[in-house]
């Protein structure tokens, strides 16, 4: 098994530490469900998704990332991709942003 260097680790430990604010949001916009399914977590919990992978210049952002259950991830991951298209997952994540958005100006 290779051993990764510890500058690989230090660059992965930022990379998390960048992230955190958007994963915080990510968390609070889902509101503990499933944004492609609906269903409250698997015992795994919620994983978030980039519908433009980050190979493709993409990121984790609110604009380009859904809160998946293990199920709707791991078929993203590892099947044909989402059970949604990805036009209908950008327009979905448009609709929920704009939701949050009146939500905090209430």
């Amino acid at each position: 098994m290779i051993k990764p260097s510890q500058k690989s680790l230090n660059k992965l430990k930022q990379k998390i530490v960048d992230e955190l604010p958007e994963r915080e949001a990510l968390a609070k916009r889902c509101r503990g469900h499933c944004e492609v399914c609906g269903n409250p977590p698997t015992w795994t919990g919620l994983h978030p998704h980039e519908v433009v992978k980050r190979a493709k210049q993409g990121e984790l952002s609110m604009g380009n990332s859904l809160m998946c259950c293990s199920r709707c991830h791991d078929h993203s991951q590892f099947g044909s991709g989402l059970c949604i298209s990805k036009e209908e997952a950008l327009a979905l994540i448009a609709k929920l942003n704009k939701e949050a958005d009146n939500e905090d100006s209430n």
